[in-house]
């Protein structure tokens, strides 16, 4: 894949970063960790690999974000979703509420 530099790009492009594995991720602790994994290092050496350098620690960077993220999203989502539900069980209640008051004003005339 890497012959072809088209290609390798598309799938780059198309990588999930949110589903790097924690495998992957332990894989590229000792990579990480290396003072010359850099983009500036790397630079010297040569721009593609710079950038794939650049790539790599942002990739890992964005997914440990989101894996800290994620978790609050949802529940943050299941919680207005909750909310949302007890606000139509709300309206349901007030409603019938709203007729039983009817019934006793009408019956207290």
């Amino acid at each position: 894949m890497m012959n072809n530099p088209k290609t390798f790009l598309e799938s780059i492009v198309k990588y999930d970063l949110t589903q790097i594995s924690d495998v992957i991720l332990k894989d590229l602790e000792p990579v990480l960790s290396y003072e010359g994994f850099t983009y500036e290092n790397m630079q010297k050496k040569s721009s593609a690999a710079a950038n794939l350098a650049k790539w790599v620690i942002n990739a890992v960077i964005f997914n440990t974000i989101y894996k800290k993220v994620k978790p609050l999203s949802d529940a943050a989502e299941a919680a207005e979703k909750l909310s949302s539900d007890k606000l139509s069980e709300l309206a349901i209640v007030l409603e019938k509420v709203r007729v039983i008051v009817e019934k006793v004003d009408g019956l207290k005339r």
